[in-house]
Parts: C-alpha cells; sequence; structure tokens
C-alpha cells in the first residue's frame, strides 16, 4: 500500500523533470492522472509470458483478474513498465480508465552472496558471472549493492557501476566452509543433510544403512570387533555436528534476509533481490523464513535465486566432491532446496538451478527488471493486522502464463528514506556481531538491523525529503 498527496505528486513529477536526458526532454514525459489524496493502494508486478517464455506486451487491466483471498479485486491502477528510466507516481486514479500510458521505472539491484553456504568453487562460478552481470547489464540511473559477509559493502547502495565492481572483485569465500561439508566426503561419510537429519531423529534402518556403506567402502577396516559400533557413533557426531553448524549458518543468513527486507523496504518501487547460494537447511526455520518472504512482498521486492551448485551438484561419484554442496548423487532428497523456492515464488521471482549458464541467468533477472505490468488496488480490507493475504493474479488469454507474488504480510511500511539532493539518508548502527534468529515466528514487521546491513547515503534523484515516488 501507499500514500500520495497531491503535493507530493507535484514534487515527484518536478523530480522526474529534473532527471530528464538531453535525448528525452522532460516535457516528452507521458502525462500523469489526478489521484485522490491519502489514497492507499497495493501495487503487483506481474510478469506475463506466451508459450515459448517471451514476454506479452499490449495487455490492458481487462485481461487481468486479481484476487485478494480468493475475493476479486477491482484494478485501480494499472500501466506497463518498459526500459529503466525516470520515476512514475504511486496512487490511485480519481476518475476515468485505470490505464496509465507505458511508463519507465529505475532498477535497484542488490545481490546477496551467501557465504554462509557458498563453497570456494561455487564463490568462485558465481563470481565471475556477478561481475558480467553488472558489466553488461547495470545501466546509468541502476542502485545496486553487494551484500557480503552479512553487510552490505562500502555501507551503502549505489549508482555507481565502477564502486560495485571493485566490491565484487574484492570478494573473497569463507574458507571454514568446505570443513562443514567434510562430513559428505571423507569416511565414514554422510550420503547428504536429509541422511544427516534422519540419523539425528534416531532412524535405526538408515544408521544402519550408512554403516553397510562405510564397511562396503572400506571393508578392511570393518574387520576387527567393535568397529562397526565405532563407526556408528563416528557416523552420529559427524550428522550432529553438521547439523549444529548447518542450523547457525540457517539461522545468520535468516538475519540478513530480514534485514535487507526492512532496509529496502523504505525504498520506493520495485526491488530485485539476487540470492546467490548452495541451498541451506530450512527446516527449522520454514515459517521465519515464510514471513520474511511475506514481508519482502509486502514492501515491493522479488526474490530471485540461483544455485551456484550447476550441474555439478548432480554429479554421481565424482572425484572433486569439493566442488558439490550437500547433495553427493541425484538419489539423495536435496532438502536444501526449499528454502531458495519459498523465498523466489512467494515474491513473484524464480529459482535458477541444474545448470552452469549463470550469465544467462543474470540476463533474465535483469528482463525482469525491465518490464512489467504494475496492477494497484484498494484492498477490500484495509486493516493492517500483521496476517497474511493471499493474492492470485490471471491472465484471461489461453496460452498465457503470470507470474506475481503470492500474498504479502498485512504490516505497516517502514518509515521512508529521507531525501535530499544528495541521496537518502538511512541510520546506521554499530556494528555487532549477528545474533541467531529467534525461535519461532519473526515478528511484524522485522525490525531494521542496520549494523547487519550497513545500509547509508544512498544516491538517488534529486528529489525533495519527503516526497514518495516509485
Amino acid at each position: 500500500m501507499t500514500r500520495l498527496t497531491g503535493s507530493l505528486l507535484a514534487l515527484a513529477l518536478a523530480a522526474v523533470g529534473l532527471n530528464a536526458s538531453p535525448q528525452q526532454p522532460a516535457q516528452q514525459t507521458p502525462p500523469a492522472p489526478v489521484f485522490k489524496s491519502g489514497t492507499e493502494l497495493v501495487e503487483v508486478y506481474a510478469i506475463v509470458q506466451d508459450g515459448d517464455g517471451k514476454f506479452v506486451p499490449g495487455l490492458a487491466a481487462d485481461d487481468f483478474d486479481l484476487l485478494e483471498d480468493e475475493r476479486p479485486q477491482p484494478i485501480d491502477l494499472f500501466y506497463l513498465v518498459s526500459g529503466p528510466a525516470q520515476r512514475v507516481p504511486r496512487s490511485r486514479p480519481a476518475e476515468g480508465t485505470p490505464r496509465l500510458q507505458d511508463q519507465s521505472a529505475p532498477r535497484l539491484f542488490v545481490l546477496i552472496f551467501d557465504q554462509e553456504h557458498l563453497t570456494f568453487e561455487g564463490f568462485k562460478r558465481i563470481k565471475d558471472s556477478a561481475i558480467g552481470f553488472v558489466e553488461e547489464h547495470f545501466r546509468p540511473g541502476d542502485i545496486g549493492g553487494v551484500v557480503l559477509n552479512g553487510a552490505m559493502a562500502n555501507g551503502r547502495l549505489t549508482t555507481d557501476r565502477q564502486e560495485i565492481l571493485t566490491a565484487l572483485r574484492n570478494a573473497m569465500p569463507r574458507p571454514e566452509v568446505a570443513s562443514r561439508f567434510a562430513v559428505f566426503r571423507e569416511w565414514p561419510r554422510l550420503e547428504g543433510e536429509f541422511e544427516a537429519l534422519r540419523i539425528e531423529s534416531g532412524d535405526v534402518r538408515l544408521l544402519q544403512e550408512a554403516v553397510d556403506r562405510a564397511c562396503t567402502e572400506r571393508p578392511q577396516d570393518c574387520e576387527r570387533a567393535g568397529v562397526r559400533e565405532q563407526v556408528e557413533n563416528e557416523l552420529q557426531r559427524n550428522a550432529q555436528r553438521y547439523l549444529d553448524e548447518a542450523r547457525t549458518a540457517s539461522n545468520r543468513l535468516l538475519h540478513t534476509l530480514s534485514a535487507v527486507t526492512t532496509g529496502l523496504g523504505r525504498m520506493e518501487g520495485r526491488k530485485t533481490v539476487v540470492l546467490l547460494t548452495e541451498g541451506f537447511l530450512v527446516e527449522d526455520i520454514r515459517t521465519s523464513l515464510g514471513q520474511v518472504a511475506a514481508q519482502a512482498a509486502r514492501f515491493g521486492i522479488t526474490v530471485y535465486a540461483i544455485d551456484v551448485r550447476g550441474v555439478a551438484r548432480l554429479s554421481s561419484g565424482s572425484s572433486d566432491a569439493s566442488q558439490m554442496g550437500p547433495r553427493m548423487r541425484p538419489s539423495v532428497l536435496d532438502t536444501n532446496e526449499d528454502g531458495p523456492f519459498i523465498l523466489s515464488a512467494d515474491t513473484g521471482g524464480f529459482v535458477v538451478n541444474n545448470t552452469n549458464e549463470f550469465d544467462r541467468a543474470f540476463e533474465r533477472i535483469a528482463n525482469d527488471a525491465s518490464t512489467y505490468y504494475v496492477l494497484g488496488y484498494a484492498p477490500a480490507n484495509p486493516t493492517l493486522d500483521g496476517q497474511f493475504r493471499k493474492i492470485e493474479v490471471r491472465v484471461k488469454w489461453k496460452g498465457m502464463r503470470v507470474r506475481a507474488r503470492k500474498g504479502y504480510l498485512a504490516v505497516p511500511l517502514p518509515p521512508p528514506a529521507r531525501r535530499h539532493l544528495g541521496g537518502v539518508d538511512m541510520p546506521v548502527t554499530p556494528s555487532t556481531p549477528v545474533p541467531e534468529a529467534p525461535a519461532g515466528p519473526l515478528p511484524a514487521p522485522a525490525p531494521l538491523v542496520a549494523n547487519a546491513l550497513g545500509l547509508n547515503a544512498v544516491p538517488l534523484v534529486r528529489a525533495d525529503a519527503n516526497a514518495r515516488v516509485l
């Protein structure tokens, strides 16, 4: 939901004029409709594709059905964003057709390196592709940031492409991640995270299968009396050690994602977050992760995830197991996939996996952030009660599919970033260690953890300090 008064609309239009390029003078900006003062809207960003996966342009509001909690909602605002450029106002037309002329909007990208789970090889592969993405797709007027070690690089978002590239080139993986995965490659080894979870839960049959596997691999070590019992104890210790470390890593990632979500919630418009990961243990944080995803959707954030294990994750009997994450062969259940799918599906993004074509993945994400439909509606239930509201967007034409967020958490928006001619101010607190996420549901909304992000002055457009625009 957003609010825009008549006076702020004038300021927003003035900001558009200040940022018009010489090739596209301010007077060519499409005329804006009349807006009601103080009207609140929910905005949904929709990607419509045909059977070949190509974006479908030229649709009108009447081509969509929009439902909240299974109740049809009138579409009060509708336009197509096509290409990054100036900002457009957000609010509800007072009268007439809800269709606006096609608009342009700035793009905001945040790349989160999940260094709690990235191995050396995975980090190297995705780092090169991330640099290529910024070099090729980051355009003048775009805003970007890189989250490394749970903090925003240089403590801020920026429009300076070179600053982002420097942060990426200086990024390094964490060596301790490889040691966590040693239990999946050193004898007596575990086959995967699922096996570790079952052994921890007391699955005697699966534990004995793991012992049998170990004795088959090294029969000479199992001939002496009592060795099988020693192997059994070692497997149990390995399973518990791995899961303790994995839970700590997942809680830290959850903490970072929550802070990123709340920090970006102070920015207007669509925000694109790209999670670069090898998957993570989600069983103990599933509920909280779902709340983070719902809150991200509320704040206009679309999450994409790239599984940097690529095709290596499907290798069987590889001699270089260090290139793989917890999954060792196709027959092992890969619970690490669940978290990225929760985040992306609930916010309208997607997961890229089973491929090493990371450059192509970044290109798809850039295209998503550049061209999409905006559907705005005033919900029949305007109460911000902290409950989840389900959203469904349908296209009436056969052969087309639409991707949009699945809902949102009905919580107030964070206070807007304070703007001035130099940028946007966000509070920063002294850096402290990132604590483990609390058990149970996250508060709604989660507080801004500025020390985890270092969100600071964000160079943006020249706008009045109080203007809220898309």
